[in-house]
Formats: C-alpha cells, structure tokens, sequence
C-alpha cells in the first residue's frame, strides 16, 4: 500500500476506534537485529514488582542506547506521519515520551485496564496527549497475553468508559505495528502459553508534558556541539514545522556518528551488509505532513490572499493562533517569513499589520510589475512557457490566472531572479486583483488575450497588451483603491479554461 494511503487509513482508524494496525511496517531483518542487541538486557532485568507492573513481566528502557535498530522505529516515517497529525494541532513540538522492551513470561496474569494519558493531571476529552506504537519482537495473541485493546474507549468515551469484556488482541506478527491513543483504555493480557511474549513500545507525546522516561537522564549530552539537532541528522518534524526534540533522545558518538552510523551516509544501521535497499526508516529526509510553522504560514497567507483581513489591519499573534489551533511561537514565525515577503509590515511600536496601500504606492506597483514582465520579455527563450494543465487543476478565478500568465513570462526569461521577483509581486498585488473585475470592464477579455498571445509565443503581441494592461490599472488606481477598502466587494467571476 501506498505511504499516503497507509497514513490517512491509520489516522482515521485512530480517530474512528482509538488504534490502528500496521502490517508489515517494517522488515523483519530490523526487528530481528534489535531483539538481538537486547537479548542480554533481557536476561539481566529483574521481574517488576507489583499487580500493574507484574511480577512475570520485565521491563527496561533507554533503547536508543542499547541497539541501533531502535531509531528505525523511533523514526518510521509512516509513523512520524500518523503522530504528526493526531497530535500536530494540539503543541509546537511532539517530543519521544518513552521506549520500552517488554517481555511477559508464562504465568503472568493479566494486567489492569488502563489508559496511558492518566500519567498527566490534564483536561482529558479534548484533546490527545499521547500515541504509543506497540512493536512485537515476537508474535503476539490472546493465548500468548497480546495486547488488549477496548475499541471506542477513546476521546470524549474516555471520561466514562469502563472496562468491559468487549475487548479485542489482535495477532500481531514482528514487523507489524499497534497504534493506540494515550486516552486508549487497554492492558497487558495473561500469558497462558509455555513462550515469553516480548515487545518495544515507542510512545509519543505533546512537547509541553513531562516525558515518562526522563531524556536528560537517559541519554545525556557529552557535549552541546555534539548533538543530533546540531549536525542536521535524524530529526523527526511535526505537522501542519518544527523538529521533533530528539537531541537528548539520541546518543552521538563524535567518530561514528549517531549509533554506529558512518556520518554522511544514508544507510540505515540495522540494515545487513549485502541486504537489498534499506528499511523504512529514511533517516536523511523522513516523511512529514509538515511542521508547524509551515502549516500556520500557508494558512496564513492564504487568509492574507484571500482579503481575511483589511489594509491596516493588526495582526495578533495569539488570536491568529486561537484560530488555527497553534501557539503563539509558530505564528510569529510566520508572520516574520511574510514579513519578508512584504505581506506583512511591522511598526515601531510594536506589532505586526496588513500593509496600507495608497494610490501612489498602488501605481508604483503596477509598473514595476509592467517593468518586469519587460525584462524578462527581452531575455524570453523560444519555447513553451505555461503548463495549462497545471492551470486548469487550479481555480479559475481572475487573481490565479492573471498571476499564472504573469510568472509564465517572468519564468520563462533567462534570468532566474525575474521569475522570483514576480512570484513575490504576484502575491502583493493578489487582493487588489481580486477586484479589479468589479472595477475594470472587460478585464476578462485583457487576461484571455493576455494568454492567448503567451501561448502562441507571440512576443512583441504579448508585450504591447501587458503595456495596455498596466496603463489602464495605472489610471485606474484611485477607483481599484476605493474598492478595495470597502468591508465587502463583489464576487470575483471566473474564467473558463
């Protein structure tokens, strides 16, 4: 199945049942190879003691120091993905709450019904705090004490659900993944069989909690130029943009790299010499819905484009996050990067606003705009400049395809740069050009002849309408500006491919 497709069932499952299965996650060569390295800390682990630890059941932690093959799970990119999206709303950073080695021994009576997020004092119902991933290092069943999971027990059902004997342990095989929430109700169940059953839990959690396994403690820095984060290696990213805190969670080894792996390679550690490819782990560029930041910023400027918000506006950091469920520090971020692209203006005082724009300000535009489509039509190159097919998966609106046909030109110059500059000017100009249909008659017309001459190559054609089009804005500006800043303008018609 495809990556993509794998991420959106598991996400769904989760939010539908509160778990999720994975088949097949990853090769068994990994999980081989780590229920390897951890064979003598299996053997040296004394029984828990109590009813909910149990006393048949071994337990030990701190597994990015015991086996390379461990960041393999840690770092699985589908389940990076999931994790990303269940809980990517609700912090700026999802931090590694836990790994756990398990080994149930026969005898071992079945553990209480529990929920993983109960650890926090938190306002439960509302929100995930928690997703732990099960990985069998051998097979799991109900004879066995496979892990019992009460399907539905979740979210909101969490705050009354009680253990009933509805519960389900799916077969599990090593190589396959359970996916449960923190608000999850599940247990250990009893090993009725003659075979230890043995397993690693990776938990995850929102960044502002206290992890189960203390990082500092676990894995602590030799030294801060040695860090994971800062030699760019292994980083997990969270959802709709920053990295996920597994700086203190890695041990680095200034001569090997990060466990035994060579710096600069893109081979998996648990991956066997002569092995074909590598498993699924892509430690150079793992797979990400995208962070926070990047998500806040193309919200955003989408709502930006869209005229969300009026010339002169003040734009609140803590509101805007309110509304796109995000903290405070993602947003600023955004709005600095749009600061930058001249979307957004700060002022002295303090504070980030929507640019005023007046009429002088509005005609400079439109000819720099004008200037540059000039540039680039002098180092134009002969062939085919607009990819129409992309064009007509996108809105047809007057704003996207005057933009369209806009850096079709600029990109089609020699000079890189002109295509940029337009990009950026494309941008600025999207919310006066959102009216200028109610404003201008026949604008339509100006943007179809505009690309017509575009996809015949016809230059000095294309040149004399751009130059008509820039002037009539230019005469126009003092009329465009006042509808701009009326509270509501007509809708924008569009345009038929």
């Amino acid at each position: 199945m495809e990556a993509a497709n794998q991420i959106g069932i598991a996400v769904h499952q989760l939010q539908a049942d509160g778990y999720a299965i994975l088949h097949e996650a990853l090769p068994a060569f990994v999980i081989e190879q780590l229920h390897e390295d951890l064979q003598d800390d299996f053997a040296a682990t004394p029984f828990g003691t109590g009813m909910f630890y149990g006393e048949r059941t071994k337990r030990f932690g701190r597994l990015l120091r015991r086996s390379a093959a461990a960041q393999c799970l840690v770092l699985h990119p589908v389940i990076q993905d999931v994790v990303s999206r269940i809980l990517g709303p609700w912090c700026d950073r999802i931090q590694l709450n836990t790994t756990q080695a398990i080994a149930v021994h026969p005898g071992a009576p079945a553990q209480l019904p529990h929920r993983d997020q109960d650890m926090w004092q938190a306002d439960f119902g509302k929100r995930e705090y928690l997703v732990n991933v099960m990985w069998p290092l051998t097979p799991f069943s109900e004879e066995n004490g496979g892990t019992r999971i009460w399907p539905q027990s979740h979210g909101s059902n969490a705050l009354s659900a009680m253990a009933q004997d509805d519960f389900i342990a799916p077969d599990l095989v090593p190589g396959s993944a359970l996916l449960f929430l923190g608000s999850t109700l599940h247990a250990a169940g009893a090993n009725a069989s003659a075979q230890e059953r043995r397993g690693i839990v990776i938990g995850y959690s929102l960044g502002w909690l206290k992890p189960y396994e203390n990082p500092w403690l676990a894995y602590p820095r030799t030294s801060p130029e040695h860090s994971p984060r800062a030699r760019g290696t292994c980083r997990l990213r969270a959802t709709p943009t920053e990295p996920w805190e597994l700086r203190r969670a890695m041990s680095f080894d200034p001569a090997r790299g990060l466990q035994g792996r060579a710096p600069g390679s893109n081979r998996c550690p648990a991956s066997r010499p002569g092995a074909a490819g590598q498993c699924l782990c892509s430690w150079e560029e793992p797979m990400s819905a995208g962070p926070i930041a990047e998500r806040i910023y193309d919200a955003l400027r989408a709502m930006i484009l869209s005229r969300a918000f009026m010339p002169g506006d003040r734009l609140d950091p803590a509101v805007i996050g309110e509304q796109l469920c995000a903290s405070v520090t993602p947003v600023r971020e955004a709005l600095h990067v749009l600061c930058g692209e001249q979307l957004v203006v700060t002022h002295r005082a303090g504070g980030f606003f929507l640019p005023t724009l007046d009429e002088p300000r509005l005609k400079d535009m439109y000819a720099f705009s004008n200037e540059v489509l000039g540039l680039a039509l002098r180092l134009w190159r002969p062939w085919t400049i607009v990819d129409w097919d992309r064009i007509a998966e996108r809105r047809t609106a007057y704003a996207e395809r005057v933009a369209d046909a806009f850096e079709g030109v600029a990109r089609a110059s020699v000079n890189s740069e002109h295509g940029r500059v337009m990009a950026l000017l494309n941008a600025r100009l999207h919310a006066v050009r959102m009216i200028e249909p109610a404003v201008l008659e026949g604008s339509i017309a100006e943007v179809r002849d505009i690309e017509c001459a575009l996809d015949s190559g016809d230059k000095d054609h294309l040149r004399r309408l751009l130059g008509a089009y820039h002037r009539r804005r230019i005469r126009s500006s003092a009329e465009i500006l006042h509808a701009l800043h009326r509270p509501s303008s007509p809708s924008v018609p569009t345009i038929g491919i």
